[in-house]
């Protein structure tokens, strides 16, 4: 709900559960001994605990998980804008973290970018098809030892990423923009939870979600492809070369690229460090039409020439996308346009 203010989940701030802590470590499998050790470094806890957040249970589940998945993300990496502000040389470098950047996020209505250099994905093969190509035909053959026992072959590597994270302020007055009745909001973290607060999380298929779940997770979605296309063209990497991680109850989304062995390219870093600013003014600015208007609008805003990705990029296939989230006379970019 804060935004992650600490620089990991063992700075987390003093009221934060153990208990939750420790089963967010033994997920990604640290034994006792580190876990014990790890939570005995946090800071002391303060006694005042944190007012407790009505949400609905699958509310509370989906943001709790993805929440984690963040935390975990950022366990070994984490970039800032500040960061590179302290590290830099030279007064033309400090004006572009201290002025430009800041100026260029709140324009496209982002709280925060953040660099992970060392992004864990892993990819997990359980089996294998066979028999007619036409979906739905074929069959999976698992792989299975002798005793009956499944067996899945992973492979674990790191890569680059970056995390970005819309403003819950920006997200409130849009959704409240598109008829939402939502709680009144002056802070992030007041915007951040009356935004939950109108979510049903009534079901794990996001293609039949509630109309308050779709419409936050398509700006997420829609936002998150947009991005990708811009950020292949400046960071040089093929499309098809980056990959999605959409978080909508934690209003961001991971973008990483597909490692190669143990070779990383370094495209995302380079991009975060030199262009950010130039990508998002045009990320906002830019021509938002499709090429085949007005076909595409009439049929979602969304198709393989404006929105759409390859499958080894969008975990949702294309799916819960339009452009007029973005922008057209009501998108998040007008909207921040006109404060």
């Amino acid at each position: 709900m804060d935004g992650m203010r600490g620089r990991n989940l063992v700075d987390a701030p003093a009221a934060t559960d153990t208990d939750s802590l420790r089963r967010m470590l033994k997920e990604r499998g640290f034994d006792d001994a580190t876990i014990a050790a790890m939570v005995a470094a946090m800071p002391p806890r303060s006694e005042e605990r944190p007012t407790a957040i009505d949400l609905a249970p699958a509310v509370r589940e989906r943001a709790q998980r993805e929440a984690r998945q963040i935390a975990l993300a950022n366990f070994e990496s984490r970039i800032t804008v500040s960061d590179l502000k302290n590290a830099a040389a030279g007064i033309q470098t400090k004006q572009l973290y201290d002025d430009v950047y800041p100026k260029a996020l709140r324009r496209a209505g982002l709280e925060r970018v953040e660099l992970v250099d060392r992004f864990p994905v892993l990819t997990g093969q359980f089996g294998y098809t066979r028999g007619d190509a036409t979906p739905g035909k074929s069959r999976l053959r698992t792989y299975r030892e002798m005793n009956g026992d499944y067996t899945i072959y992973g492979e674990l590597v790191q890569t680059e990423a970056l995390f970005l994270r819309l403003d819950p302020l920006w997200i409130h007055r849009w959704m409240s923009a598109r008829g939402r009745q939502l709680a009144a909001a002056s802070t992030s973290r007041d915007a951040a939870i009356a935004l939950l607060q109108d979510m049903s999380g009534s079901s794990s298929d996001f293609s039949v979600a509630s109309d308050s779940d779709r419409l936050l997770i398509t700006l997420i979605h829609s936002f998150c492809h947009a991005f990708i296309k811009r950020a292949a063209v400046f960071a040089g990497i093929e499309r098809s070369a980056l990959s999605e991680l959409v978080l909508p109850y934690c209003f961001g989304f991971f973008v990483y690229s597909a490692a190669r062995g143990d070779f990383i390219l370094g495209g995302l870093q380079a991009l975060f460090e030199s262009e950010l600013h130039t990508m998002l003014d045009g990320l906002v600015e830019d021509e938002q039409r499709c090429a085949l208007d007005p076909g595409c609008a009439d049929n979602g805003g969304a198709c393989a020439v404006c929105l759409h990705l390859g499958e080894p990029s969008c975990r949702m296939f294309n799916t819960m996308l339009a452009r007029s989230t973005l922008a057209g006379g009501a998108g998040y970019f007008d909207l921040t346009a006109a404060e």
